[in-house]
């Protein structure tokens, strides 16, 4: 088992700031790297939350790393509105550090850590536990977890102790500050199954 220090050691490479621009506006969150091009995040950070139907997709979405400047320009891939999961990729392929995949599911009580662009002002740590492994939320399963996010965590990795990957941080709440939501592992991996046959891509 690892401490905070050392989850946050060994997986900020593996984590970017997200920046998207509209017409007049922008937002802010989180995403991690997968399989070392490709980048996960919530689907309403690209999206115009304002749009009533929803459908006005951002302009532009850069990925900012840790203790960096630099803006490099991510495209869009495939997004699910209703998982709020999206799947981005760097427009300049490199060879990228990845997150490393949890076996198993978590396990309520646990202790956990997420990695996020809070606020918008730069990637931050934040540790708690899975107050709740499985969580069914309008038919989707979610887990529910004490760390305390907030805007721009979203799309944040979750970490279990041996900082391996056990989901993505996708809403708050705004009267219970512990009562937090992540997409396990499992759905997001499905996701990607399914949009690697549709897209005919490699992206695991």
């Amino acid at each position: 088992k690892k401490d905070a220090k050392d989850i946050f050691k060994d997986n900020i490479d593996s984590v970017v700031a997200i920046y998207c621009n509209f017409a007049n506006k922008a937002s802010t969150g989180t995403g991690f790297i997968i399989n070392s091009n490709y980048v996960i995040t919530n689907a309403h950070i690209v999206f115009d939350k304002d749009d009533p139907e929803n459908t006005t997709l951002c302009e532009n979405v850069f990925a900012k790393f840790n203790d960096s400047d630099t803006l490099y320009e991510l495209e869009f891939v495939f997004a699910s509105k209703e998982l709020d999961i999206c799947i981005l990729h760097f427009a300049y392929e490199s060879n990228y550090k990845s997150c490393s995949f949890a076996n198993g599911d978590c396990v309520t009580g646990e202790k956990v850590y997420t990695i996020g662009n809070s606020k918008g002002k730069g990637l931050a740590i934040l540790d708690g536990i899975v107050a709740d492994n499985v969580r069914e939320i309008s038919g989707h399963e979610y887990m529910m977890i004490t760390a305390l996010v907030t805007n721009g965590n979203s799309g944040g990795p979750v970490f279990n102790e041996n900082g391996e990957l056990l989901g993505m941080v996708t809403s708050g709440s705004n009267d219970a500050l512990v009562m937090n939501y992540a997409i396990p592992l499992k759905v997001i991996l499905e996701f990607i199954k399914e949009v690697e046959q549709k897209e005919e891509l490699k992206i695991l």
